[in-house]
């Protein structure tokens, strides 16, 4: 007889098994069959558990009970979707939590709002009230002079362009982009009417001032130019030029400014009207360096009343015009007389000329001027690409700015190719009338992805570190080698850095933030 317990085959007659001794089925000794896995009691024939399904007795190798595995199946699927309804559940309630705690941000920051708008409001009421209380009490009260300063102020003309203070120009005169005024001036070189346009210089070489004659011999060809042309050719006023800040050798790399060649005049007739325009500056710009300083009268005056109450009035009027009588262009409109800022009525200056202290001032009244401060305009084509030239200028470090200066970020040839691939990136948008730069939601992205994760790469000093480095290789300072090692040690933990991140939550803080100033645009 079989052991159901041990499987061990006993004598036909036998009651206990031989091997284990537990009572063999179908003895008088027979119990019932607890089941070992759950307890459940069982027929002592049974081969398989009522209650579990598990095997009673010994089991064939590698034998399970079909009831058994449905079960354990059925058990892995429930724990499978418990752990999904879990995880699932867990996110909706992680974005339900941050979508309510945005909304609480959002009204904080409304409600801040709203109390600063209030508290500036009682602050405005307190001042209009403090004002007008000063106004009755000056009502009546002579106005005398205190103070009558007169100063002479004298302003040289621009240096001349190079390709980046051009595309800045051309970015407010005629509201085209970077790329296209390098394709104009382009156009003017390969005709032979102006000097190489890729430059960061903004001054002559001594061998071209020598022999700059000829270049303004060239304008008297161009009718609008004649008369200044002939000007400065009779006063002799380029024999000097050299001695000016408008010519240094040093201040020149490769080229020197750009500046009309005096040719190829005859190829004016067959550009277009904007490419002429772009040359009138050009031309301008080169002529108005032969001309002396405009000269400014500054006249400040000190007024009191009530023997307490100081006012103050500044004019500044144009004494002498110098080079700005050249730079008139034919393209802009001219300025009625008396809308210039920097103009004042004649008999009123010289009425103030003659001002002692203590003469009386004729008083029509007081009032209120309310007035707002503006925040910085934002960039344009041009500014821009003048603000890639000067990058450094905000590094602190003196010696760190020293050796940014001059180079900025890109070359004169690659500013602009830079910038029209940022906005064709989807980066920074460029509005084509005005040229004015805005970013768009991918660019605030982008730098918010780069600010939380390499945030040394936003800041021109780290460019300035590695330029000295480069400096310390051409010295001999440092090794090539030294050089490259430091410089890819710097990538790989900064890469690692990367890697190891886990700020993706946080991130979407900042991208939800930036997407409420994005109404119009499609998130991807």
């Amino acid at each position: 007889m079989r052991c159901l317990y041990c499987g061990y085959e006993n004598a036909p007659d036998a009651v206990f098994c031989e091997n284990c001794g537990k009572p063999l089925a179908g003895s008088d000794q027979e119990p019932a069959f607890f089941c070992p896995e759950c307890g459940t009691e069982n027929e002592a024939d049974a081969l398989y558990c009522e209650g579990c399904g598990n095997r009673l007795g010994v089991r064939t190798p590698g034998e399970v009970p079909p009831q058994k595995s449905k079960r354990a199946l059925l058990i892995i699927g429930v724990l499978l979707v418990v752990i999904v309804c879990l995880g699932a559940g867990g996110f909706f309630a992680y974005r339900i939590y941050e979508d309510h705690r945005s909304e609480i941000a959002e009204e904080t920051e409304e409600e801040e709002i709203r109390e600063a708008k209030a508290d500036k409001k009682k602050q405005d009421t307190e001042k209009e009230e403090t004002a007008k209380e000063l106004i009755d009490f000056l009502s009546g009260q002579p106005l005398l002079t205190e103070k009558v300063e007169k100063k002479k102020e004298t302003k040289h003309a621009p240096l001349l362009y190079n390709l980046a203070e051009l595309q800045n120009d051309c970015s407010k005169f005629f509201k085209i982009s970077p790329d296209e005024t390098l394709a104009v001036v382009q156009e003017l070189y390969e005709k032979k009417l102006v000097t190489y346009p890729r430059t960061d210089a903004r001054v002559l070489s001594t061998a071209v001032a020598k022999e700059i004659s000829k270049n303004i011999e060239g304008l008297k060809n161009i009718p609008g130019m004649r008369l200044f042309a002939e000007e400065i050719l009779e006063n002799g006023a380029y024999k000097n030029i050299a001695k000016t800040r408008y010519v240094n050798d040093k201040q020149i790399t490769d080229h020197y400014a750009i500046i009309p060649t005096g040719q190829g005049i005859g190829a004016l007739k067959a550009l277009n009207p904007r490419a002429v325009n772009v040359y009138e500056a050009i031309v301008r710009r080169f002529l108005a360096v032969f001309y002396p300083p405009a000269v400014y009268r500054k006249i400040s005056l000190t007024a009191m009343a009530a023997e307490k109450e100081q006012f103050f009035a500044a004019f500044k009027v144009l004494a002498e015009e110098g080079y700005l009588k050249i730079m008139q262009y034919s393209f802009q409109k001219k300025k009625e007389p008396g809308k210039d800022k920097e103009t004042c009525d004649k008999e009123l200056l010289e009425h103030i000329l003659t001002l002692k202290k203590n003469d009386l001032l004729p008083l029509e009244g007081y009032e209120i001027k309310e007035g707002e401060t503006s925040p910085p305009k934002r960039y344009n084509s041009g500014s821009m690409i003048l603000a890639m030239e000067n990058a450094g200028q905000l590094i602190e470090d003196e010696e760190l700015r020293s050796q940014i200066k001059g180079s900025g970020i890109g070359t004169s040839a690659t500013r602009a190719e830079i910038l029209k691939k940022l906005v064709g990136n989807k980066y920074l948008a460029l509005n084509k009338k005005t040229q004015v730069i805005t970013p768009t939601l991918m660019g605030e992205m982008i730098y918010d992805v780069v600010f939380m994760s390499i945030k040394s790469l936003l800041n021109p000093e780290l460019t300035a570190s590695w330029e000295k480095g480069l400096t310390y290789v051409a010295e001999g300072s440092i090794t090539e080698e030294e050089y490259m090692e430091k410089l890819t040690k710097f990538i790989q933990s900064r890469t690692n850095g990367v890697l190891n991140l886990n700020n993706r939550y946080l991130l979407q803080e900042y991208f939800d933030k930036a997407s409420g100033y994005y109404k119009n645009e499609k998130r991807s």
